[in-house]
This record gives structure tokens, sequence and C-alpha cells, in this order.
């Protein structure tokens, strides 16, 4: 598919537009779904002139879109992990396997609509790792209130 002009984002849903406008994704770009690449396949791909952005989709199995997500940032300079589950629920799973944010792996929540984490380029990932902290507060919060 591609967007040549600003209203074609109306066709997208939500979060796949915040991710676009997040990381300034020029006018036109393509957005291309189940691309080979080596002996996988990234679910969905979105390129403009400058940069492309990978994006791995699953309902639930968060184990496996992690792996995926982590060897896709040697490729692509954004990297997004697609839950179809709640903020609430990826945040959760993400206190347990907080070492994902490293690699500078964004996440989002289908289900919600959102961006739950933003993606960094790897050069960049210490942006990602405030999203540890934080993480860690609300994990140290949690154990108190219990």
């Amino acid at each position: 598919m591609e967007i040549k002009f600003n209203e074609d984002l109306v066709l997208l849903p939500k979060w796949l537009r915040q991710i676009v406008e997040t990381h300034s994704v020029s006018i036109p770009f393509v957005i291309r779904t189940h691309v080979q690449l080596g002996s996988g396949e990234v679910d969905v791909v979105v390129e403009d002139r400058k940069k492309a952005i990978a994006i791995e989709l699953k309902e639930s199995d968060y184990m496996k879109v992690i792996v995926q997500a982590e060897k896709r940032t040697l490729f692509f300079d954004y990297v997004y992990a697609a839950l179809n589950l709640h903020t609430s629920t990826i945040l959760s799973i993400l206190r347990t396997y907080s070492n994902v944010l490293k690699s500078g792996v964004g996440f989002v929540s289908t289900r919600d609509g959102c961006i739950v984490i933003r993606a960094y380029r790897s050069r960049n990932v210490i942006h990602s790792l405030r999203y540890k902290k934080i993480l860690d507060f609300i994990q140290t919060n949690k154990e108190v209130a219990e």
C-alpha cells in the first residue's frame, strides 16, 4: 500500500498512524506486509526514502514477538512489537522482561490503539532505558502496596 497524500492516513489504524507520526515518516511512503527477510518474515514494513520501520504482530505470544523484534533491530531503523493486549498487560509483561528495552524495541497495544513504549534506534537506546526506570518504580510501588 502506498500512502501518497496526508488524507490517505485515515486508512490506517490509530496505532499505525501514531508510529508514522512519531518517527516523522515522510509522504509518500509504502506499507508492505509479509516481507521476506532471510529465512524469516517481517509482518509489516513501513518505508519512506530515509528510514524503514519493522512491526511484528502477535495476538498474545509475547515471548515470540520479543525474540522476533529483537532480531529485526539489526536490519531496520526502528522495530515495534505489536500485541493485541491491553496496555496494562503489556506493561506487566515488560516489568518481567525489561531487558528487551535495551535493544530499542518499541511496544504497541493494538487492542487499545496506542504506542506503549516508543522504539529507538540502537545507537540511541539510552532513551529507551528511561522506560526501564519507570517500570522498576512501578514494580517497587506495587510490591510496597501488597
